[in-house]
């Protein structure tokens, strides 16, 4: 799927305005669209780390990687202080 120019950083943009509570829910709804989902994510310049209900690595996009020093394969699934 290819995006407009532009969209991402608008839709980021728009994503401090929106309830929390909102923003989790369409983070799960775009989970199960990963392509999308990893695509949205590896455009942010901020890092990210995304953590399952227990508290384990689900995802780590470059700019975490590069922030923190961290490989996204071998920090899924692990704890946060355990990378």
């Amino acid at each position: 799927m290819r995006m407009k120019a532009g969209f991402l950083e608008k839709l980021v943009a728009k994503l401090d305005r929106v309830d929390p509570a909102v923003v989790q829910s369409i983070v799960d709804r775009l989970l199960k669209e990963k392509g999308f989902f990893v695509q949205v994510f590896e455009a942010l310049r901020e890092g990210v780390i995304l953590l399952s209900a227990d508290g384990l690595v689900n995802f780590t996009n470059a700019a975490a990687c590069r922030f923190f020093g961290l490989d996204a394969e071998q920090s899924s699934g692990k704890r946060l202080g355990e990378l």
